[in-house]
């Protein structure tokens, strides 16, 4: 994968292996990293799927200015509601947790 866009150290955005823009998320993933680098898979936590075009521009709007730690503790207090509520959510996590976060935020 390389990066076609750099959010903030954290977070690049690039496409995966369908042709499909990604999110990419992981601590230091962009870190002396520019436009056109390849992505370290090592550093890679999380990758993103977002269908929805608009959803996309939005999640990536608010990781650029959102803390790793915010979607660490929102990723695992979705996690925790989950395994306690015993419920199931109709969208994929991330979707939930970029709705839960503009939310909070």
């Amino acid at each position: 994968m390389r990066i076609k866009k750099i959010l903030n150290n954290n977070v690049v955005v690039t496409d995966d292996e369908k042709g499909c823009e990604v999110v990419v998320m992981g601590k230091g993933v962009a870190f002396g990293k520019h436009n056109g680098d390849v992505v370290d898979e090592g550093k890679i936590g999380k990758v993103y799927h977002l269908g929805d075009h608009e959803m996309l521009e939005k999640f990536k709007e608010l990781l650029s200015v959102l803390s790793l730690d915010y979607l660490d503790a929102s990723t695992k207090i979705i996690e925790m509601a989950v395994l306690m509520l015993e419920a199931r959510f109709d969208l994929d996590i991330p979707e939930d947790e970029a709705g839960f976060l503009s939310v909070i935020m």
